[in-house]
């Protein structure tokens, strides 16, 4: 009975991504949204589950992105992303984990072979049909739209984890736990995009102004990322001890 229902529940998350990515694609030929020739549908999908007011998804559909980010940013997050996946492997590899990094043998791995690759956002971890997220953070944004949306466009990711490094906390988001929720979320970015493709998009005053991220005390922010790294050993193990709990519950060898 309670697969039968976990079945009936998937389908019908199914059957609601499927219309919302139909409407994607129309809001694509709308607003013209293409790159080399493809819809651009994550992006898409971001502005409507990010935006409640219809308006604003219309201006950010419109209009072009030329904000500009302080360098250290990125070269923070970089950094964390390449210590986390270097250390992430190393753990693996002393647990007995066959690892791969899929960035050198493309498409060449087994089964049971957990496949490590970097993203722009973190980490996918990949084993058999199940993959993990992480998603790494070095400031103190958080968005539901950007997490929701890997739920919604990879069936196989069954967990993500948001690590706010300068923050020291590790967020995790089930897809088990959440799976009541995400229909509630494609039903409203369906309704959200059929009201801007009916052209029914009330009167909107906000600002959508150009953006330039720059730092005001750098040291700071290099101070905190250095102390937040400091807490690299933690992270690692709640990954490795999500990948078991994922192996467990599916039943899945852990070796």
């Amino acid at each position: 009975m309670v697969e039968d229902a976990v079945s009936a529940s998937t389908s019908y998350l199914k059957c609601l991504v499927d219309e919302l990515d139909c409407l994607i694609r129309q809001l694509a030929d709308k607003f013209n949204l293409f790159y080399n020739g493809r819809p651009r549908k994550a992006f898409i999908l971001d502005v409507l589950l990010r935006y409640g007011c219809l308006g604003c998804i219309v201006k950010a559909l419109t209009k072009q992105n030329t904000s500009r980010i302080d360098d250290i940013y990125t070269e923070n997050h970089r950094l964390a992303v390449n210590l986390l996946c270097e250390q992430l492997k190393a753990k693996l590899k002393a647990e007995n984990f066959k690892v791969v990094v899929e960035e050198k043998v493309p498409g060449n791995y087994g089964k049971m072979d957990i496949v490590v690759k970097s993203t722009l956002y973190g980490l996918q971890l990949q084993l058999a049909t199940f993959q993990i997220v992480v998603e790494v953070k070095c400031g103190k944004s958080l968005r539901y739209s950007q997490l929701f949306r890997y739920f919604l466009q990879d069936p196989s990711v069954s967990v993500i984890v948001v690590w706010r490094v300068t923050m020291h906390q590790i967020i995790v988001l089930e897809r088990a736990k959440i799976s009541n929720l995400l229909p509630f979320v494609v039903d409203t970015a369906i309704r959200k995009a059929q009201a801007i493709l009916n052209d029914a998009v009330p009167p909107c005053e906000h600002s959508f102004s150009d953006k330039v991220y720059t730092v005001a005390n750098p040291q700071v922010l290099v101070d905190d990322l250095i102390e937040g790294l400091s807490h690299l050993p933690e992270v690692v193990n709640k990954i490795v001890n999500l990948l078991k709990s994922v192996l467990q519950t599916y039943e899945i060898p852990l070796k």
